[in-house]
């Protein structure tokens, strides 16, 4: 896979890490358990003949359950990850900065955006991801998301979500790959905007910060893990480890790349 290092929109999206850091690592690449996808799609939304744009795409481990759900997937990131593992170069990822505002303006639009955004642009990405979609939009995110001034201006005042749907079960984010065996204490929810059409007009239903509606997904950990999971699970930047493997052997992720 080519590897479109050192852009300007790149840079600019870099997190304060190490000046050596691995790019995964500057860029909060945190793939998505392909269950937790599942939970949206099973048991959220209704994905049967739509087009769906994921624009933070990483190694496609979101995408790849998108396209058994949907109609038409596009998948996308604003960088191109080096990969290893049995099925590299199974999967299309295209490179487009989704925080480029008119490139998202030229798009063709979407039913669905969905994605798993870096936390600190998600606010942006959700902008310029209700400019591509025509019928929703769904964000994962850390539920500590509803937290700051700042987005409750933002985002909560003008623009709250149709929906938040928190996980019970603990959603296991490791940055740089998928772990079968992954825990975390960290809580993640769906943040779902929907349209509505009303005497012919179509427009977005969003919720005031006195009215979010909540539904709390319930346990889909098990039932909603396949078998091609692993296949998954061996998608990864190169040289990492999951961090269960890590957890026995009492190293970390940052010593395997000194």
């Amino acid at each position: 896979m080519t590897v479109a290092s050192g852009s300007t929109a790149v840079m600019a999206r870099k997190r304060a890490v190490p000046a050596d850091a691995p790019p995964w690592r500057a860029l909060e690449f945190f793939p998505t358990p392909p269950w937790a996808t599942r939970a949206l799609t099973e048991r959220l939304i209704n994905l049967d003949g739509a087009s769906v744009w994921e624009p933070c795409a990483g190694l496609g481990h979101m995408a790849d359950v998108l396209r058994g759900a949907a109609d038409s997937v596009r998948a996308s990131d604003v960088f191109l990850y080096p990969v290893e593992g049995g099925d590299a170069g199974r999967y299309e990822i295209d490179a487009f900065d989704f925080l480029d505002e008119r490139a998202v303006l030229r798009a063709p639009k979407v039913d669905w955006v969905i994605t798993n955004p870096p936390f600190s642009q998600a606010p942006k990405m959700l902008e310029h991801a209700l400019i591509a979609a025509t019928k929703g939009v769904a964000m994962l995110l850390r539920i500590q998301w509803l937290e700051g001034e700042t987005r409750f201006r933002s985002v909560f005042t003008d623009k709250g979500p149709t929906l938040i749907a928190p996980f019970v079960e603990r959603v296991p984010m490791c940055e740089g790959g998928f772990d079968l065996e992954g825990s975390t204490a960290t809580l993640y929810a769906w943040f779902l905007w929907m349209r509505y059409s009303q005497l012919g007009e179509t427009d977005w239903q969003f919720r005031s910060p006195r009215a979010l509606h909540v539904t709390l997904i319930p346990p889909c950990r098990a039932e909603l893990t396949r078998p091609e999971d692993r296949i998954l699970a061996r998608r990864c930047v190169p040289g990492w480890i999951p961090p269960s493997k890590l957890k026995k052997s009492g190293a970390r992720q940052a010593e395997m790349f000194a």
